[in-house]
């Protein structure tokens, strides 16, 4: 059940075991000629997932299920026509995309044979249509990409159109600049120190560096430049304050006009 012998004279992939394939789809579909000249019958068809030594993983399209088979059949006319390439030497085929080796088989008994498992997990969920599950798993993948995905045959079954995102819209989403509302008494400074906002914060529940629990910041209206000063206790805003005062007023030779306490 595992091995697939690689046939040039076969036209499409077979297999004697329903059990492999996904997508299945059973009517009466006629019947194939052997090389013997025996007629089979073909009861239905689907696709299957074949993971390879490599660890490459190959979706065949299409695979006829043909319950009188001995063996799993790859159709070389049928990777030819999915744009693979076959090269022999020293008795192994390599199955090509360009320069990538897809899978390699080796040559018995006049016949090259390659060994694989069955992704059936990925194909089972992929028939229950989940696309939006495999959008989000791929980072929120695009559609195109899913549907690139699946033309290369790294997804199986069917995909669908994702439904509306939630996520992709949030993160698409550009930042909106809101005007800030007019002040009902607007100031207006021309100049440092015409005019600052104080505020005090406090206490934090854990003491920062030094024990400090509150801080003291004052903002000029003019600059927008901040100044914080660390407190241990409230009580220490009027000292913090005189400080500031002292420090800004000498080094800008002039005096504050107005302060506002937030």
């Amino acid at each position: 059940m595992n091995e697939w012998l690689l046939d040039s004279g076969c036209t499409f992939h077979m297999t004697p075991f329903k059990e492999i394939l996904t997508n299945y789809k059973s009517d009466n579909f006629g019947s194939v000629s052997m090389a013997n000249e025996k007629l089979c019958d073909v009861k239905g068809f689907g696709d299957v997932c074949l993971t390879f030594e490599s660890g490459f993983k190959l979706t065949l399209k299409n695979v006829r299920h043909v319950p009188d088979l001995c063996h799993n059949l790859i159709s070389c006319a049928a990777l030819e026509e999915e744009g693979l390439e076959g090269r022999w030497g020293k008795g192994i085929m390599k199955i090509m995309k360009g320069s990538l080796t897809v899978f390699k088989a080796e040559k018995k008994r006049n016949l090259y044979v390659c060994h694989v498992k069955y992704d059936l997990l990925a194909a089972s969920v992929l028939n229950k249509n989940d696309t939006n599950l495999w959008h989000k798993r791929l980072g929120h993948i695009s559609m195109k990409g899913l549907e690139l995905l699946h033309k290369h045959g790294i997804m199986s079954g069917s995909i669908n159109e994702i439904d509306l995102c939630d996520d992709c819209i949030l993160g698409k989403q550009h930042k909106v600049h809101f005007p800030s509302s007019p002040s009902p008494n607007p100031v207006s400074s021309s100049s440092v120190l015409d005019y600052v906002h104080a505020d005090v914060w406090g206490p934090a529940n854990v003491p920062i560096h030094g024990g400090n629990r509150f801080f003291l910041s004052i903002i000029d209206n003019f600059s927008r430049k901040v100044f914080v000063f660390l407190m241990k206790h409230k009580s220490e805003v009027f000292e913090k304050f005189k400080m500031w005062k002292n420090l800004v007023e000498n080094q800008n030779g002039k005096e504050t006009k107005s302060l506002k306490n937030i």
